[in-house]
């Protein structure tokens, strides 16, 4: 399951009950919009269509939507058992809001997140893992977040965030694709590529790690603004590409992976949270974010 609030998971459910988003939202005592709302940002964040609408028709659930159902189920059941366990006696419930970056909660934090439930269960863990578009020092500074955990590119750090670790990257691409003899820049440079979406930071970035591994693609087959929908390209055999050298450590296809580069340094994991919060449960957070982030799984060759 990827990117998504336990709000969204609730409405979606009832929406599948009734295949009718009006019914749905007069059960529910909220607007439709509000429900097609929730549906669509699962469905934009998993980049997949869960109902197939018809003009006039009741919605149908897909094959994802299916999927998706069952998990969200389990991932439901799971909240209601870890709510009735601390249920007694009742403590005081301490929200503490969160943004995490995409890959680091798929890759790093998701996992843990039952574990630190059942140890701090009057902690409300509001994880957020769609990139805002305002500034996230803005929104720690206004008190919108607690904390943010994110993936930035040395130099252009906030001077107030704390550094947990560094991050290296390598090229990467399945041997089906590259055969087993060494690459030259100019022969890697032929390959398919997947890089990130045009214009951003990231892809910036990632241009000019490449520029200084001599490595300029001309051959570039697609574009994607996550991590992991890069990687499943690289594990299918379909593109090369500049990965977090974390992202080979529980690869299914890790034997088939070549890396074909060195690795690429200036990536650091930062934590950003407001210096004069002195509340128990931030800080809280922030250690477990720290020793959850700051694991070191690049040791991979």
């Amino acid at each position: 399951m990827a990117r998504y609030t336990l709000r969204q998971l609730e409405v979606f459910v009832e929406a599948v009950r009734d295949c009718n988003f009006a019914r749905t939202a007069e059960r529910l005592g909220i607007s439709q919009p509000a429900v097609s709302d929730h549906v669509r940002a699962l469905e934009r964040n998993l980049a997949r269509t869960l109902f197939e609408r018809r003009r006039g028709t009741t919605v149908v659930l897909t094959a994802a939507g299916e999927r998706l159902c069952q998990e969200a189920r389990a991932v439901l059941d799971q909240t209601d058992s870890l709510s009735a366990r601390s249920a007694a006696p009742v403590t005081r419930q301490l929200p503490v809001r969160v943004f995490a970056g995409p890959h680091i909660f798929e890759r790093l934090l998701r996992a843990a997140l039952p574990e630190f439930c059942r140890a701090y269960p009057h902690i409300v863990l509001e994880v957020g893992a769609e990139w805002p578009i305002e500034d996230l020092g803005a929104l720690v500074k206004r008190r919108e977040l607690d904390i943010a955990v994110f993936t930035a590119v040395s130099g252009k750090i906030p001077i107030e965030a704390q550094v947990i670790c560094d991050v290296s990257s390598v090229v990467v691409a399945h041997r089906r694709l590259v055969g087993r003899r060494t690459l030259s820049a100019e022969e890697v440079s032929r390959l398919p590529f997947v890089l990130p979406l045009a214009g951003t930071p990231t892809a910036s970035w990632v241009d000019r790690s490449l520029r200084n591994l001599g490595v300029v693609p001309s051959n570039v087959i697609g574009r994607a603004q996550y991590l992991d929908v890069q990687q499943k390209m690289v594990e299918n055999g379909d593109a090369a590409a500049l990965l977090f050298r974390e992202c080979l450590t529980g690869s299914p296809v890790r034997p088939q992976l070549r890396i074909l580069s060195a690795e690429v340094g200036g990536l650091k994991r930062v934590l950003l949270m407001r210096r004069a919060d002195e509340r128990p449960e931030v800080h809280t957070v922030a250690a477990f974010l720290k020793q959850t982030v700051g694991v070191r799984l690049d040791s991979a060759a």
